[in-house]
């Protein structure tokens, strides 16, 4: 019983403003939002708008979202990992817990509040610390400054009693992905039963996979206007904690990880440095120095900007 409205009529009010909400065929949306003569602008100039004012305001700088890799074990295999997992020299290794306990401590220095704050591997709950990094969230305080907590699974592992007290009582969530590989079928239900069992919340997360690049170490002959251009339609929300620094994108911070590439200095912004909170939200709002990330000449973009789909969860 909704009324749903043609473009024509929503435009002829030219008291609408419109928030373009994707980065899929941006210049044409652009051109024909103009030719209707109204107010527009994307979303993530909306939120950096908001997050400016408010820091300016409130002496408080918010954040929109933020992930922190945990592990790269999986018990998966995945040919097209977007994190390249399976290619690693040592490719099922635990970070030390220190080591990620600095990570949001470094983080959380400079950002008052992050409205998605997502743990991921490999596969989280195979993590050996994962309880005792769940306890240090909640202990000592950042929980609270986690809009949403939210734990990314492959749904092949079933966590134990606590674990999931844990989840319950401090309302985080877990998104399994709905791969269809045989293991990940078989355990969903499992896990979504033990999950329903302890009132814990959680999604089914479908996906789109796309090839970023086959065979990452080898760069593409792009131009620098075109790794710009490529940097500005991909902007991928995906901000990236490791070893206290923050990276823009998560599939550069892994390519350098994994020694794939070199990178560069404004790639990310070191937490340990004399920074203000200025410098990460001009940081986060895209402003780096040669207006693309290291990345971006080797990368064919992310979802919103790339055609290029492969099969979800296909294994070596």
């Amino acid at each position: 019983n909704l009324k749903i409205f043609s473009q024509e009529e929503i435009f002829a009010d030219k008291n609408n403003f419109i928030v373009v909400a994707t980065n899929r065929n941006l210049k044409n949306i652009y051109a024909k939002l103009q030719s209707f003569g109204v107010n527009f602008c994307h979303y993530k100039d909306l939120i950096r708008k908001y997050f400016e004012a408010y820091l300016r305001d409130n002496k408080k700088l918010l954040q929109d979202y933020l992930e922190l890799y945990i592990t790269d074990k999986c018990t998966l295999n995945c040919k097209s990992c977007i994190l390249f997992t399976p290619y690693a020299e040592k490719p099922y290794q635990d970070r030390k817990l220190k080591s990620i306990q600095q990570d949001i401590i470094s983080y959380f220095k400079f950002v008052d509040k992050v409205s998605v704050f997502r743990l991921l591997g490999g596969e989280p709950f195979l993590y050996r610390d994962f309880e005792q990094l769940l306890n240090f969230i909640i202990a000592e305080g950042y929980r609270a400054k986690m809009e949403s907590l939210i734990i990314v699974s492959n749904g092949t592992i079933i966590p134990p009693k606590k674990i999931l007290q844990l989840l319950a009582e401090n309302n985080i969530e877990v998104h399994i992905s709905d791969y269809p590989v045989e293991v990940a079928q078989k355990q969903r239900a499992k896990l979504i039963a033990a999950f329903e069992n302890f009132n814990v919340k959680y999604k089914i997360k479908s996906m789109r996979w796309v090839d970023v690049n086959s065979e990452p170490t080898k760069a593409k002959h792009k131009t620098a206007q075109e790794m710009q251009n490529l940097f500005q339609e991909c902007f991928v929300r995906c901000r990236t904690l490791f070893d206290s620094k923050l990276y823009f994108c998560a599939i550069d911070a892994a390519a350098q990880r994994r020694g794939y590439i070199q990178g560069a200095a404004d790639d990310f912004i070191d937490l340990t440095a004399p920074l203000t909170k200025q410098d990460i939200l001009n940081f986060d709002s895209g402003k780096i120095g040669k207006g693309y990330v290291s990345f971006c000449k080797n990368c064919y973009g992310g979802t919103d900007t790339n055609n290029r789909i492969i099969p979800i969860a296909e294994q070596l």
